[in-house]
């Protein structure tokens, strides 16, 4: 095993990476924009028929530029509509647009696709240039910004290093920021495998036999199913989901499980932010369902404080698109009363990677940990554990 790495060499390595200037990052973006200087004057072809290439789409739309076509690798698409075009197999847009257009790959791991085109002699970019363009209207997006938007918030970057309680979170942090300087996949080490199972997989807590078992964005019941492998007893479950059709699809997972079991779960159809009434929320049927200032239905909103009156958790797990700051703001009671442990989602927002902890160390005696929860997309938990109930596991140690 290698020698120990220190807090001091992580922050050494973090130091190294905060002092590139400020000039320097803006000359990046200035020079990925001048790679798009004809970008206008040629027709867009979206390779990537998912999320990120619609949400593309519709913002290039709102600057005159049309995309003419979608493309994608995945043959279960090929047919299907997506922002009103059809979804045409690579071969067909090859065949269709070839060299002519500009292909912009909308896949968050795009090197593999970005050669298979240059392969077949395209002109394709990655989305990152295209979105740097037009910053103003696409960023921030999900934890992608512009490089020097987090040179703006340096000060809250390295305190938010100083709370990070192991080596492995010290690590992850590194490489989030350096993901975001650079806006590359690659610095982000793949930990899939030892993080499939998601948030319960690794022993950082001590577990309770009558743990309590909040879920805050239950989409469809999958971490409820992934809570009930993970633990053998339980005492109860509250499962919070805003969206229609995601709850209906939670009721029936609800309804399929064992009667025993079943009688402790109970589903509540609300979003929860800082405070109780209603809001507004765009319903999508999906996991981005979410509190949106240009959501088309209005539904109501609880605080974890006011959960926490009738049904006092011990754990809470947050992945509600972008709001987890927002619902922290309506806990200050809970955390204070019943110290329940957190694991909340620390991607959804340009800034969460430090905000979150920053925000969760308001709250005394929490130590804070990251864990990469998958590897695609770099996605990010932050758990916040009551010092009494932490465990630094043998694990730590192993993926340093």
């Amino acid at each position: 095993m290698a020698d120990p790495v220190t807090a001091e060499n992580r922050r050494a390595v973090l130091n190294q990476l905060l002092a590139a200037s400020r000039q320097r990052l803006v000359a990046n973006e200035r020079s990925a924009s001048n790679e798009m200087m004809d970008f206008d004057r040629r027709p867009v072809v979206m390779f990537g028929a998912a999320g990120l290439g619609a949400y593309l789409a519709r913002t290039l739309k709102t600057v005159g530029l049309s995309v003419c076509a979608f493309v994608d690798n995945n043959p279960s698409k090929h047919g299907q509509s997506l922002e009103g075009l059809r979804v045409l197999s690579v071969d067909d847009g090859i065949r269709l647009y070839g060299n002519s257009a500009t292909w912009v790959v909308a896949v968050w791991r795009d090197s593999a696709v970005l050669q298979q085109l240059k392969d077949a002699n395209c002109r394709a970019v990655s989305f990152v240039p295209v979105m740097w363009k037009y910053a103003e209207l696409c960023l921030p997006y999900f934890s992608l910004g512009l490089p020097s938007a987090l040179m703006n918030n340096e000060r809250e970057v390295r305190r938010g290093f100083d709370l990070m309680e192991d080596d492995v979170s010290r690590q992850i942090y590194i490489e989030q920021v350096e993901f975001r300087l650079a806006t590359d996949f690659a610095y982000l080490s793949d930990r899939t495998a030892v993080y499939s199972n998601g948030y319960f997989t690794e022993r950082l807590y001590t577990r309770y036999d009558n743990e309590r078992f909040v879920d805050l964005g239950a989409y469809d019941g999958d971490t409820l199913l992934e809570f009930l492998r993970e633990y053998g007893t339980f005492h109860s479950a509250l499962l919070c989901e805003a969206d229609k059709s995601n709850f209906a699809k939670l009721e029936n997972t609800i309804a399929e499980l064992p009667s025993h079991i079943r009688t402790k779960v109970e589903a509540m159809a609300v979003a929860v932010g800082a405070n109780n009434g209603t809001i507004r929320f765009s319903a999508s049927g999906d996991v981005l369902a979410k509190i949106s200032s240009d959501g088309h239905s209005v539904v109501s909103c609880v605080t974890l404080d006011s959960i926490a009156e009738r049904f006092p958790p011990t754990l809470v797990k947050m992945d509600i698109e972008g709001s987890e700051r927002d619902a922290l703001a309506g806990a200050t009671a809970m955390m204070a009363k019943y110290r329940p442990v957190l694991a909340i989602s620390a991607y959804h927002c340009h800034d969460d990677l430090w905000r979150i902890p920053l925000t969760v160390a308001t709250f005394p005696e929490y130590a804070i940990l990251l864990r990469q929860q998958r590897d695609v997309y770099g996605d990010v938990v932050c758990y916040a554990i009551p010092r009494e109930r932490l465990i630094i596991p043998a694990l730590s140690q192993a993926l340093r």
